[in-house]
């Protein structure tokens, strides 16, 4: 994502964006962006196989976003969920 982020056009305001990203200071702050994080990523398989299908996009023609850790997902879903 992050090489997403730095391509993009708006790139310079990237800083000013990271300084917004608010602080995890408790479990349950942890808890629910780990939650989020999981549910983007496995939906983002589903979205990216769509993308593939019905626009030929690939992580390397446009679909990155969407690959999440590509064919790592599942191994880094299991290191997760340890």
């Amino acid at each position: 994502m992050a090489k997403d982020v730095y391509e993009n056009p708006d790139a310079a305001n990237v800083e000013t964006a990271l300084q917004r990203i608010p602080t995890l200071n408790s479990d349950n702050l942890a808890f629910g962006c780990l939650y989020i994080m999981e549910g983007a990523t496995l939906g983002g398989q589903v979205i990216g196989q769509h993308v593939r299908q019905t626009l030929g996009a690939t992580p390397e023609t446009g679909g990155r976003f969407y690959a999440a850790y590509g064919d790592r997902t599942e191994a880094q879903r299991n290191k997760t969920h340890g």
